[in-house]
């Protein structure tokens, strides 16, 4: 038999606290890093360049090439945010690696 379930939370009960990632920016010691992380929690988002145009050889993947930096060109006025990196690995008082922009920015420099 299964043990009796808790009756559910009320709905005023608030939710918990979100937790907190605190980072130390170094600008003095390396200021590029550092405008960059900014730039890419800003609203604004960091202006990345769009790749250049590849050539490829077979015409089907010629096509998706063109697809891929023409979507670049047309959203070239939104800046990359946090939002669309990936963070895939945090050592705890150390660092924070964050992975390349993927989705819509994939042609992003």
């Amino acid at each position: 038999a299964l043990p009796p379930s808790s009756p559910d939370p009320s709905p005023s009960t608030p939710p918990p606290p979100p937790d907190r990632i605190v980072i130390g920016l170094y600008g003095k010691l390396s200021p590029q890093p550092t405008q960059i992380l900014t730039q890419l929690f800003s609203s604004n988002g960091y202006n990345a360049k769009c790749k250049p145009k590849e050539t490829r050889t077979l015409q089907r993947e010629q096509l998706e090439a063109n697809k891929v930096y023409n979507s670049c060109i047309g959203s070239n006025a939104i800046g990359v945010s946090y939002d669309s990196s990936t963070v895939w690995r945090v050592v705890k008082d150390e660092r924070i690696d964050l992975g390349a922009v993927s989705g819509k920015f994939v042609s992003r420099e």
